[in-house]
């Protein structure tokens, strides 16, 4: 059992290791109402209206009267899209799908993680479902797509996806959990909201998260109930000798995933005394929190407390019975037995059931503990993860990181559960404990590198600090390390460097803001810009240093993050944004302004983010306008899939039958040489579609975001592809082989003053690097690679990286010596065949030839047999 001692005291020699890391930050924002919620231009506007007119009135378009006026009547055109497949999955599908090749064999595979339940991973050709999958749990929830990731480091890829419940878990390629991280809860004041200072401004002065922590190591040392580990140098303050203090009272740990440190746990923005637990001032002694979140149902849904290893949790004398993992989710035994008459359950069970030991949701399995420690007047908040994380080497030390954008709340379905409504303190009010937080997780260690708390809210303002964006990273400022921007419910876009520390001149500030930011030069000076809209219809796009660069109202709220093209094919980059009203807009990156024959208006809201590509199916082009600029291909909640020209307005528009929230994605999925397309709805449904365009690989759009940060299309823009001879799945033999690479680079002169410096990196799933060099020109280039040293099936892929941050990839599947055995078993067998046959021909050469003779017998009747006996 390791008790409480060496834990203060592990977490001591970590925060102090952690001093030169860790800086100061801002502080955040707390509002317990909504008069103290920032005012600035773009929140005090009132939002658009749209209004359909005939083209005779098209004329009349008054921005004046905050209309929008929009006519459709730039007809309609044929693209040559057609339906391939369906499938009907369990659940409903709010994340956007990812285009994989699980098994590095040259064959697609759709990976569908579902709201609940299930994740899905489906044959690109048919739709059928991949042995070994769906993988089942009854309480699984995630809202944001799946990750691929090499945690073995042996080039094979896992994939991580982050669950409602505040989990990463990662999945290999059959459907087998690798590893489980747990996002840890927040500790605040129970009365943050009702204090005289509850509303927090940034002029007030906070205690940076080395100073909370190092405040609470202190207290425990001074009270004697500590002691620093042998070799750690403690501060002459905390040399002297303790002096005695009356015993605590009854005094426990809340346990929670060992993975993130107690001293990142207080690592918030500016954890402010009257919000954030640990005030220099706070005499309270440190008891039990009642409150252990999800931790309590996992441990009565299983009979068994994951924690128990440590000895900090109590005894649990059984969970509930007939609660499976896999296949069989909660199907009865009838109905169990019924499914054995269409398929072999052996078949599948191994690959998704999970023992009960090493269910993700039922045990850690992390290094060493760790524990939360709060006050008698704080709460500790669960995690929740409602966003799609972003995985980079943030902090530069050469492993990989998990950048999250975490809620903290109470789920209210969760605690008013009749079994669960004890779990709560009486004095704590679930709907006062809303905020949000940027974390940095290491994924091969587990631990938190850093936490910024951005907002703290209760869920009755009027826009509570839920995190439903996904960070976006880029290196800004052309730094040694990436850089973090995420946009926040309450209005505001913060940056932040590797380390955690506030970027100068952010955060800025709009109307609240549901989707994530976009990175992308704009405006053509070389540097990256950030973008975004709010629900205020505010499209605006910041500098680096948060300067604004143009701003434009559409009519609607802005449903998703902008998707950046050249969509009229005039060379400059232009932003498409979808609205709640129903309205498509191509804006100009440059200065802001509203392209020709848009926007078009659909009859239903616009949720999913526009995917952005070339469909012109001859070349030359039959309409010559045609021959630059992309199609805007996008869902809407009426039912259709609009399928837009850019140069020339004209649409197309698909009956699906459902509504659909996530992005159309585009890909080669039967390997035929042609572009397919891949579309999810809200009531499970897979759609795919076959087109009359020929797949390229700048034509690619796999998953929401391309890479690390793209959010652009590489056609008419900048990009790196495969050679078609080199993009065959083949064995390769020996230790070096040899891969031609493109890289593309047309944008426009202005960027080329800045004398571009192209990285090509070749890896081996996501860590393994072969190959990595610095070019200056676009053009082909013949890499010489080294093979792997083990042999493998892998994924090759291919990183094209800007000094600004911006990565752009392409890959291919090989094998690495994989049919080296079939060499050996003709080379043994071979010698062996030639000897046969040589001896068989020896054989008839020296044959000898038989004498005849006869042999006479007499029978019992006296007559006389003949026999013949042939002698050699």
């Amino acid at each position: 059992m390791i008790s409480t001692g060496i834990v203060f005291a592990v977490l001591l020699a970590s925060c102090l290791a952690a001093k030169d890391v860790i800086s100061s930050q801002k502080p955040f924002a707390a509002y317990s109402s909504d008069d103290a919620l920032p005012i600035n231009k773009f929140s005090q506007r009132h939002e658009r209206s749209m209004l359909r007119v005939d083209s005779a009135a098209a004329n009349i378009r008054d921005e004046l009267f905050g209309v929008d006026y929009i006519t459709n009547n730039n007809g309609t055109c044929d693209h040559g899209i057609h339906l391939m497949w369906t499938a009907q999955l369990g659940s409903s599908i709010f994340a956007t799908p990812r285009i994989v090749d699980l098994h590095s064999d040259g064959n697609k595979e759709i990976l569908v993680p579902t709201y609940t339940q299930y994740i899905e991973a489906l044959d690109g050709v048919t739709g059928e479902d991949l042995p070994g999958f769906p993988f089942t749990h009854p309480h699984f929830q995630t809202l944001s797509s799946p990750l691929p990731v090499d945690l073995n480091g042996d080039g094979i890829l896992e994939w991580m996806f982050s669950t409602y419940t505040g989990e990463l878990m990662f999945l290999d390629e059959n459907g087998h959990v690798a590893k489980t991280i747990k996002i840890p809860p927040l500790p605040l004041k129970k009365d943050w909201n009702k204090r005289p200072n509850g509303n927090h401004s940034t002029a007030e002065k906070v205690l940076s998260p080395m100073e909370i922590v190092t405040m609470r190591i202190e207290r425990l040392i001074a009270e004697g109930k500590v002691k620093p580990l042998p070799g750690v140098k403690l501060p002459e303050r905390l040399q002297r000798k303790p002096t005695p203090t009356p015993p605590t009272t009854a005094r426990k740990l809340q346990s929670v995933d060992e993975r993130a440190g107690s001293d990142d746990l207080d690592m918030d923005d500016g954890g402010a005394e009257d919000v954030h637990g640990g005030d220099e001032d706070d005499d309270s002694e440190l008891e039990h929190d009642t409150h252990h979140g999800y931790d309590d149902y996992l441990r009565d849904e299983y009979g068994e407390n994951p924690y128990d290893d440590y000895g900090m949790a109590p005894d649990v004398s059984e969970g509930i019975k007939g609660a499976t993992i896999g296949v069989d989710g909660w199907l009865s035994p009838e109905a169990k037995e019924s499914m054995d008459l269409v398929f072999h359950p052996e078949l599948y069970q191994g690959s998704v059931n999970v023992d009960p030991e090493h269910d993700p949701f039922h045990f850690t399995n992390l290094d060493s503990g760790s524990a939360v420690i709060v006050g008698s007047d704080e709460i500790a908040v669960d995690a929740h993860i409602l966003a799609t994380p972003v995985i980079v080497d943030m902090d530069g030390d050469g492993a990989l990181d998990a950048v999250v954008h975490v809620s903290y709340f109470f789920d209210s379905t969760y605690y008013s559960r009749a079994e669960n409504q004890n779990i709560l303190p009486d004095d704590v009010e679930p709907t006062n404990y809303v905020a949000d937080a940027v974390v940095c997780i290491g994924l091969l260690t587990g631990k938190v590198s850093w936490l910024r708390l951005l907002h703290v809210t209760t869920s009755t303002v009027k826009d509570p600090a839920f995190g439903l964006s996904s960070p976006t990273v880029v290196n800004i400022n052309r730094g040694p390390l990436f850089d973090v921007f995420v946009t926040t419910t309450s209005g505001h876009i913060f940056g932040f460097d590797g380390r955690g520390a506030v970027l100068k001149g952010w955060p800025v500030t709009m109307a609240p803001i549901l989707s994530s930011a976009l990175a992308e030069d704009v405006d053509g000076d070389g540097n990256v810009d950030i973008c975004a809209g709010d629900i205020k219809g505010n499209v605006a796009c910041f500098r680096g240093d948060g300067q604004e660069i143009w701003e434009r109202q559409v009519s609607g709220a802005v449903s998703d993050t902008p998707t950046a093209g050249d969509v009229d094919g005039d060379g400059w980059l232009d932003l498409v944004v979808s609205t709640s009203a129903g309205g498509i807009y191509a804006i100009e990156g440059r200065h802001g302004g509203i392209l020709k024959h848009f926007p078009i208006l659909t009859h239903g809201p616009v949720i999913a983010p526009s995917l952005l590509l070339n469909l012109n199916n001859s070349n030359p082009p039959a309409i010559p306008e045609t021959s630059k600029g992309l199609h805007i291909i996008v869902p809407s909640h009426d039912g259709h899939l609009y399928i837009i020209s850019g140069p020339t307005g004209c649409y197309e528009r698909i009956d699906i039958g459902e509504k659909s929230s996530s992005m159309v994605l585009a890909d080669d999925l039967t390997n035929n040489g042609m572009l397919d397309l891949v579309v999810s709805t809200l009531s499970g449904s897979v759609l795919a579609y076959s087109t009359d365009t020929p797949f390229h690989p700048l034509k690619q759009w796999g998953s929401r975001i391309k890479a690390l940060n793209g959010g652009t299309a590489s056609e008419g823009h900048i990009g790196v592809f495969i050679a078609p001879e080199s993009r065959q799945p083949r064995d390769i033999r020996g230790d070096r082989f040899q891969l031609l690479v493109t890289i593309v680079d047309s944008r426009p002169n202005s960027h080329r003053s800045f004398n571009p410096r192209y990285v090509l990196t070749v890896l081996i799933g996501t860590r393994v690097i072969v190959f990595q060099g610095i070019f200056f020109e676009a053009k082909s280039y013949a890499l010489e690679l080294h093979s792997p040293l083990e042999r493998v099936y892998a994924n090759v892929r291919v990183v094209l990286s800007l000094e600004n941050g911006q990565h752009f990839e392409d890959m291919v599947a090989l094998s690495f010596n994989m049919h080296f055995l079939e060499t050996i078993k003709f080379l043994l067998l071979g010698p062996f065949l030639l000897v046969v046959l040589a001896l068989s021909f020896v054989r008839k050469e020296h044959t000898i030839k038989m004498t005849q003779y006869m042999a006479y017998q007499y029978n019992a009747r006296g007559r006389r047999d003949v026999y013949y006996v042939y002698d050699e």
